[in-house]
């Protein structure tokens, strides 16, 4: 791409990411992306309704204002592994470019051939149950196992769990990110977001530079789902995120799929509501690839990901105990209870299960952390 092209798309990037369906309105008007730059410099704002924002910015010289920031965007593009992708360009997520208001400009860091492959989006509550984390990480590992992209938003809860889950696996993943692919937040998630940028993708409207900002994760939700087959919501309230990005999949003519939950539980509360207003249910990865009559693209690939778990290996006194742990802790004590086996046994089982990875240990109960067959 010639230098003076990239130099329009950049500034056109800075002046309007805020404004996704302005950018919509104009890219109608101009016919394309590079066109869109000359009508602003002409400033012919007469002809599309702006907000007073952005006619603001109009009025100044928006190349002085910005030369600053786009020299950090330059100076990001030429670091390994970074490019921008124009709505025109081949590369450019087929499905995205379908919705209403697709971006204009897509910042990347990672993988771009993860864009070409199917992607399932997963989504739900900042401050989930262990419950919610432990079928996050179990359907985040199938999928993952699959060779299926696991897209989310790199928020606390959820969206990490999910990343964690299919990185764990040796699975792709890619996060769309609600500031620039420069900036880590939330905080804490450092560690992750490098993992996602070596082996995954990194994804963003936001140019580098933009730090986070409350409008735009509503805003960047779109591309998750926008990119995505279907979504699976674990865990939302009724005022939630995770609710506005399943309506915005369902706008977008996507799966939305919720995962049940208790039915005392206020973080199950937007799933269920989803459930009655038409979503599928998501009792497994099974109900949504087949649901949305996806194929495994590549199971092989990742067969030697992790430890190969056999449940037809397992001895009828581990299958019993399975047989009552699931995703919510339970203590030693109650499965003593509920199999009727002497504690020494019990607690001998759940050792020998956590060893070949069907639980885990939860401040001293157990939980199940991978899926088996009863059959």
């Amino acid at each position: 791409m010639q230098a003076d092209t990239t130099l329009r798309r950049l500034h056109t990037s800075l002046l309007l990411y805020q404004y996704p369906l302005v950018a919509s309105q104009l890219l109608d008007i101009c016919g394309d992306v590079d066109h869109i730059y000359a009508y602003l410099e002409a400033k012919k704002i007469s002809e599309v309704r702006l907000p007073s924002k952005l006619k603001k910015v109009l009025k100044v010289n928006h190349r002085s204002r910005n030369q600053d920031h786009l020299n950090h965007i330059i100076a990001w593009l030429n670091l390994p592994d970074r490019t921008f992708i124009c709505l025109d360009s081949a590369d450019y997520p087929t499905q995205l470019a379908e919705i209403s208001d697709p971006p204009l400009v897509l910042y990347a860091h990672g993988n771009l051939d993860l864009l070409k492959q199917p992607q399932l989006a997963i989504v739900g509550s900042r401050n989930p149950t262990q419950y919610g984390r432990g079928v996050t990480k179990l359907f985040s590992e199938e999928i993952g196992k699959s060779g299926i992209v696991v897209t989310s938003g790199m928020a606390r809860g959820i969206d990490s769990a999910a990343h964690r889950g299919t990185l764990g696996v040796g699975g792709s993943t890619i996060a769309v990110l609600g500031t620039g692919c420069d900036h880590v937040y939330p905080p804490e998630n450092e560690t992750l977001m490098h993992e996602i940028a070596s082996s995954g993708l990194l994804l963003s409207e936001f140019p580098p530079g933009i730090g986070p900002a409350p409008t735009h994760f509503p805003q960047r939700n779109r591309i998750v789902t926008g990119m995505s087959c279907g979504t699976i919501v674990v865990e939302a309230r009724l005022r939630s995120g995770s609710l506005i990005s399943a309506r915005l999949a369902m706008e977008q003519g996507r799966g939305v799929f919720a995962v049940p939950g208790s039915v005392l539980s206020k973080q199950s509360e937007g799933c269920h509501h989803l459930l009655k207003e038409g979503a599928q249910l998501a009792g497994s990865v099974a109900d949504v690839i087949e649901e949305l009559s996806l194929s495994y693209p590549d199971l092989r690939a990742h067969q030697n990901a992790g430890p190969v778990l056999k449940p037809t290996s397992l001895n009828q006194r581990q299958r019993n105990v399975l047989e009552v742990i699931d995703l919510e802790p339970r203590s030693v004590d109650s499965v003593v209870k509920q199999t009727g086996m002497v504690t020494a046994e019990v607690l001998q089982t759940l050792v020998e299960l956590e060893l070949v990875g069907f639980v885990s240990s939860v401040a001293g109960c157990y939980q199940l952390c991978s899926d088996w067959s009863r059959d």
